[in-house]
């Protein structure tokens, strides 16, 4: 069976914690790591090399020095990337943002922060993430 591994970045410690609590709750939470930036999340990828590991991301967008969509960009010359579902998290509604999202093929969700139990039952029958749950 394939296993799923969960990475929550956020440079805000009170959304980190909420999303923590969210994550646990909804049974994301088996293996959770918690970065505060994009540059530990990069270094963090960099750090994985199992070929069978999968990921799902839950990423903000607004992040201080690298935002997401720069570490996406990153992320893209990655040997993993294929195995890394990603959810933005964000608290800007920006249209152009949302946009990018529907065209970025390793992105499956764009949610409105905070995370809830029900976005996260929502995503656990993703067409992408179901067989993990």
């Amino acid at each position: 069976m394939d296993y799923l591994k969960t990475v929550l970045v956020d440079d805000d410690p009170g959304i980190r914690f909420l999303h923590e609590v969210i994550l646990e709750e909804s049974g994301f939470s088996d293996n959770l790591t918690i970065l505060k930036n994009a540059e530990e999340a990069l270094e963090y990828f960099s750090g994985e090399k199992e070929s069978s590991q999968f990921y799902i991301l839950f990423l903000d967008i607004n992040l201080k020095k690298m935002n997401g969509w720069e570490l996406l960009k990153e992320l893209n010359n990655h040997r993993i990337n294929k195995q890394i579902f990603v959810v933005m998290v964000t608290s800007s509604l920006d249209d152009a943002d949302y946009e990018k999202a529907k065209t970025t093929s390793q992105i499956i969700g764009f949610v409105e922060k905070p995370l809830t139990k029900e976005i996260c039952e929502q995503l656990k029958q993703n067409e992408k993430l179901k067989r993990f749950f």
